[in-house]
């Protein structure tokens, strides 16, 4: 952060002056010429120390100066002058107003050197009012001390301790204060002959630390023995704590130090909980404990249950938390062995930072956790710090959630169509079903909020078979018009897809029902699902090929190890991720990339969609690397039956002209 000085003086040929002796000091410099330009400046952005001439008109230095201790009281205020009332001035240096005053003219590097004791004396002032908001708001019982034993500031919970408040306390000796600690005690404890001391109060067995601070005075922190019992490790896994145990570490390292408290929670946890048994679990929450609290910067690891994990790390940026999180999630873009098994996990998190969002290990661990919640709803490598609009969010996420449930039998839900096409002919080859959602009063909700929300309730259950249905009746009435023959594809979610017999007799009869052609049925699972159990998966996909559908593999290649499994699935199709897509043609890394894995597509007889594609040089890379069909907002977004049926029967399609279908 620059350190900014705010230069005050009614004379401009002063200001330049000091401007070209602080400039090359690195310091950020503004310039006022009356009290009330000052004011209007640091309204406007924050200032560390203020340097002002005293006789100016309208407001002078002093008076400029009390108004900035009233506003901003971590601000510095010094004053330079040539000229002042001594009366004035030492009236504003006896009541704070002024940290020091200084004459003209100036000697260069004495002034210099002055400022830069200002901006020293600052970052002492910050810690000091720190301190003082981490005294106020702490949970646990401190008093801080001068070298005679007179408590200089207390918390609260220190000051109900002894049955007093605060105010009562300051300029009390401790001894007074605690009547189980007699006055050689406390002399041993500030000399240092003794570290710490257990004593009886009350009812109550306490145990007193005692540490000296840079600033010469001393910190005695006191804690219940009764609550100090070490107690055992979750799961059994030294060094991951449970919830309450957690906490109150969390809690103890709460200070004046930047720390970041990250909430991670495990995708899929309820999936993961129905299809093992309590010991496998239980192996795969450890594997998953033992690489997060192996990551440099960790502090402390907590399992709060249900697969969320609370990480307090070493951090002082937004950034440098983001960056923290993505390190420590590429730990698991490769399988997780456990059990004898294998999977692919991902998490969706979130963070917030002490002290600034609080000094309340509980406080701070429901607002990372609010967080997390409200990443799931955005996508994957989306980590964001807690903000009170997330609050006021998940209220409006749990009225959607209830609207949800009246949207299929209000008919809000309807199924658009997005066509894809031969790379060479600009042919409809396929049709992608996606669901819609018109609300009565909110007008179209986007398919990123109310999906995660369908399959946290269930609801994604009716809402895919009926999708599933719909898209299959639909292109089954197209092919009796005599429209042109295409494959109707049908998304499927994890949950539908973890129901297996279930999901397979659903397909059964939707084909018997509608005498669609099992060939003409194309169903989307994404590659995500089928890593995370690739036994059960490869059961799955062989039961719905026996039905002679089509399967393709969707948001292929982000970013896991499948390629050893790949030759083992009985998938027509690889659907490659938008996120490749967007980087074409420009990133020649991914263009390698997405050549490679289109020939490994076809050499296992797989054809290949690119799906996104939205310009004619993405179009253009991908014709001449030999992709077989394309889908994006350059043919069509999707659209309505109707408006699909008006494509299926005008091909190839209008928008895509024929020079570039079929370039010399």
């Amino acid at each position: 952060m620059a350190r900014t000085l705010l230069l005050v003086d009614d004379e401009l040929p002063v200001l330049r002056a000091l401007r070209r002796l602080f400039r090359p000091a690195g310091y950020q410099i503004l310039t006022a010429q009356s009290g009330t330009e000052a004011l209007e400046l640091m309204a406007k952005q924050p200032v560390h120390v203020v340097l002002s001439d005293f006789r100016m008109p309208k407001m002078t230095g002093d008076q400029l100066l009390r108004e900035v201790k009233q506003r901003y009281p971590g601000t510095v205020r010094m004053i330079l002058s040539g000229y002042a009332d001594i009366n004035a001035v030492m009236a504003a240096l006896n009541d704070g107003a002024v940290y020091k005053f200084l004459v003209k003219p100036w000697d260069n590097d004495e002034l210099l050197q002055r400022i830069d004791e200002a901006f020293q004396y600052w970052a002492t002032l910050q810690r000091e009012i720190a301190a003082s908001r981490l005294m106020d708001s702490s949970q646990e019982r401190i008093f801080e001390l001068d070298s005679g034993g007179t408590v200089l500031q207390l918390t609260p919970l220190a000051a109900q301790l002894c049955g007093t408040d605060t105010l009562r306390a300051v300029g009390c000796c401790l001894n007074e204060l605690l009547p189980g600690l007699d006055p050689l005690q406390l002399r041993q404890l500030l000399e240092g002959v003794e570290t710490t001391l257990q004593l009886q109060q009350g009812d109550e067995q306490l145990q007193l630390c005692c540490s000296q601070s840079s600033t010469g005075h001393y910190t005695l922190q006191v804690q219940s023995l009764v609550v100090e019992q070490m107690p055992g490790w979750a799961l059994g896994l030294t060094g991951l704590h449970e919830r309450d145990a957690g906490l109150q570490a969390i809690q103890q390292q709460l200070g004046e130090q930047a720390l970041a408290l990250i909430c991670l929670k495990l995708e899929r946890y309820d999936s993961f909980r129905e299809n093992l048994d309590f010991s496998q679990l239980d192996q795969l929450l450890c594997q998953v404990a033992t690489q997060l609290k192996a990551r440099p910067g960790c502090r402390s690891l907590t399992l709060m249950g249900e697969g969320e994990f609370l990480m307090l790390a070493d951090s002082i940026t937004e950034a440098q938390t983001h960056g923290l999180i993505e390190a420590a999630l590429s730990d698991f873009d490769h399988p997780v062995a456990f059990a004898g098994r294998e999977a692919f996990l991902t998490f969706y998190g979130g963070y917030t930072l002490a002290p600034e969002d609080g000094i309340n290990a509980e406080e701070l661990a429901r607002k990372a956790s609010t967080a997390a919640r409200h990443a799931r709803y955005r996508g994957r490598y989306f980590y964001p710090r807690y903000r009170d609009s997330m609050q006021r969010g998940s209220s409006d996420q749990l009225e959607l959630q209830n609207d949800l449930y009246r949207a299929l039998e209000r008919n809000e839900l309807y199924v658009e169509f997005q066509p894809k096409l031969d790379a060479l002919n600009g042919r409809i080859l396929g049709g992608e079903a996606l669901v819609r959602w018109q609300h009565s009063e909110r007008g179209k909700i986007s398919p990123a909020v109310f999906i995660p929300l369908a399959e946290a309730n269930g609801l994604i259950d009716p809402i895919g078979e009926w999708v599933l249905c719909t898209a299959v009746t639909q292109s089954r009435f197209w092919q009796q018009e005599g429209m042109a023959t295409f494959t109707i594809a049908v998304n499927l979610s994890g949950r539908q897809l973890h129901q297996q017999d279930k999901l397979v007799a659903q397909v059964r009869d939707i084909l018997k029902q509608t005498g669609m052609p099992a060939h003409n049925l194309e169903l989307e699972i994404t590659e995500t699902f089928l890593m995370e159990d690739i036994e059960e998966s490869l059961a799955l996909l062989a039961k719905l090929k026996k039905l002679g559908i089509k399967l393709a593999i969707d948001d292929f290649g982000t970013g896991y190890s499948s390629l050893a499994y790949l030759d083992r699935m009985p998938a027509d199709t690889l659907k490659l991720d938008i996120s490749f897509i967007r980087k074409l043609p420009d990133e020649q890394d991914t263009v390698a990339l997405v050549g490679r894995m289109i020939e490994m597509a076809h050499s296992l007889g797989m054809k290949v969609v690119a799906e996104g594609v939205e310009n004619e040089a993405q179009l253009a890379m991908l014709q001449q690397m030999g992709c077989d069909e394309l889908q994006g907002f350059l043919f069509s977004p999707p659209v309505s039956a109707s408006a699909f049926r008006s494509l299926l029967a005008d091909q190839p399609l209008k928008m895509v002209r024929e020079a570039r279908l079929n370039p010399a």
